[in-house]
């Protein structure tokens, strides 16, 4: 048989070569769309079955405890909460209730439309959020109906139109080579756990269970590539076989790396961090030994829960950060919601361009109860910890400005109700509308830090949506005007005495690192996951030489 090779999305790094294991979803049992029973008695069932799908869950979310760790586990707590949506669960009562539906088709229905309203927003972690709904209303019906899932019984490589969380993590973990699906992002929760496990991922590979039909004996993947090799010749084999083994002597010498400085060979010393969305990822900032957190995404705990979370939720996720790496410095975005990242509790109005619409600080500022009470509970987490605070989207200083001055009103009435804070807290901003960039040396003194957003600073610059496969090749984080901005901003805080980062993909651009160094940026802020790789090749470099 002919080689066959087929493209995808690298999803999770590594090579991997076994057999092929084409999963399929539970087989569904038949069941009608009109009930025959009162809808009182499908509301019963339903209910039945969300109490039986979340004890699944709890099951799911200790075995991936085990396995990946609680970051990776916590996916399924937020299945837990999807499901128990009011809005979720209001939909699917109404379509029982009102349309007389059986309880599976008031699932079915009901799962189709919220899939629909996330794939069609244009931020990518909430289109993942698609798989998400399809994913708990997979299970749903799996329990309404007695569907069995398959078992792997032997070490294979793992092959599916898609994959959900719960199908990765229902399958034995030392039996997966890797995955790889016609479906899926790279941001989507399964490759997000297939990098947290260590296990090479393809997804978005056209054509795939077609080309499985024709293909015989082992496959190849190449996560690092996006590759996916069927009917590999020997000359194929012996070479993937060749970076296999090199891929994990390179993971293995990486280890050394975790506790040595983030320095050059010339001994200049930036701080390498980690960016992170949930509480339970400082563990894996931890894990690496990252110097800090350089991007704490607190939106997530807007968009998880069904309700704006209160002080005191908001206050005991970022304590428990502050605490989880205690001595670091923690830096907190805050809230970046609004245009398409809106959650189903704060119904706003669709934008025609939401990249630069009504969002992040702009929003909060509008919404200054909102904001006061996460900048409430900020100011209680410093206590326990060494905190940084940082606005998104700031285009001109009357927006900062404001936003300073509805932070200091808010120290002063806890200082009234003597509540504990800390005595400093380092305030900043994001550098990522060119027009911050531009005037860096009149933000400058009136910040602590600047820390440059390069994916939303590059799409301004260039006009081109980060989103848009279309202009992707116009999406440059290294194209020379953007490159200026950034030096431009970097000059403008050693100017004035303040420190400067990057929080944007770009942070974990090795190529970039020598020209970073140069510009005078401070720190990197990365995927836990990229942490280690960045010292590594920061320990090469002699800045003296640049």
């Amino acid at each position: 048989m002919a080689m066959i090779t087929l493209r995808g999305i690298p999803a999770s790094p590594g090579v991997a070569i076994g057999p092929a294991w084409l999963y399929h979803k539970a087989e569904l049992a038949a069941y009608e769309e009109q009930s025959r029973l009162t809808a009182e008695a499908e509301r019963r069932r339903f209910d039945d079955a969300v109490e039986q799908a979340r004890s699944q869950l709890d099951l799911l979310y200790d075995k991936t405890v085990q396995e990946a760790g609680e970051a990776a586990a916590q996916i399924f707590d937020i299945h837990k909460m999807m499901m128990e949506d009011l809005d979720y669960l209001e939909s699917v009562e109404d379509n029982i209730t009102s349309q007389l539906y059986t309880a599976e088709h008031a699932v079915a229905c009901t799962g189709q439309e919220f899939a629909e309203m996330f794939a069609a927003m244009e931020d990518e972690v909430m289109q993942a959020r698609s798989a998400d709904i399809r994913d708990i209303t997979q299970r749903l019906l799996q329990v309404l109906t007695g569907g069995q899932s398959q078992t792997l019984e032997r070490s294979s490589v793992v092959c599916a139109h898609d994959l959900f969380p719960s199908d990765t993590m229902q399958l034995e973990r030392g039996l997966i080579m890797a995955f790889v699906t016609e479906l899926g992002s790279h941001v989507s929760h399964s490759a997000i756990l297939a990098r947290t496990m260590g296990i090479p991922a393809v997804v978005g590979v056209s054509g795939l269970a077609e080309a499985l039909a024709g293909a015989a004996g082992a496959i190849v993947v190449d996560g690092s590539q996006g590759l996916v090799i069927l009917n590999p010749d020997q000359q194929t084999l012996a070479e993937y076989t060749a970076r296999r083994e090199a891929y994990l002597q390179e993971r293995m010498g990486l280890d050394a790396y975790r506790d040595r400085p983030s320095r050059t060979r010339d001994g200049l010393e930036l701080e390498i961090c980690a960016n992170i969305a949930y509480v339970t990822d400082a563990d894996n900032a931890a894990a690496v030994n990252a110097d800090g957190v350089g991007l704490m995404r607190s939106e997530f705990l807007y968009m998880n829960a069904d309700r704006a979370p209160d002080e005191q939720t908001q206050f005991a996720a970022y304590r428990a950060v502050l605490e989880k790496l205690s001595g670091k410095r923690i830096v907190v975005r805050t809230l970046d919601i609004g245009a398409d990242k809106v959650p189903s509790w704060l119904p706003l109005p669709p934008e025609e361009n939401p990249a630069m619409g009504w969002r992040a600080v702009r929003m909060c500022l509008d919404h200054q109860d909102m904001f006061r009470t996460q900048l409430r509970a900020l100011l209680r987490a410093s206590y326990y910890g060494r905190l940084a605070i940082m606005f998104p989207m700031i285009g001109d200083l009357g927006q900062l400005r404001r936003a300073k001055a509805l932070l200091e009103e808010c120290r002063r009435e806890l200082e009234k109700e003597q509540v504990p804070m800390a005595e400093k807290i380092e305030v900043g901003m994001m550098v990522e509308i060119p027009s911050a960039a531009i005037l860096a040396d009149q933000f400058a003194p009136e910040v602590d830090f600047f820390s440059i957003g390069t994916n939303d600073l590059t799409q301004y610059t260039l006009a081109a949506d980060r989103l848009n496969d279309k202009v992707a090749d116009l999406f440059d984080s290294a194209h020379p005007a953007v490159l200026r901005l950034i030096q431009h901003t970097a000059q403008a805080a050693a100017a004035h005495g303040i420190w400067c980062g990057i929080c944007g993909e770009s942070a974990g651009n090795e190529e970039l690192l020598p020209f970073y160094i140069k510009a005078g940026i401070g720190e990197l802020s990365v995927v836990p996951g990229k942490v280690l790789e960045l010292r590594r090749a920061l320990s090469h470099i002699d800045s003296s030489s640049l």
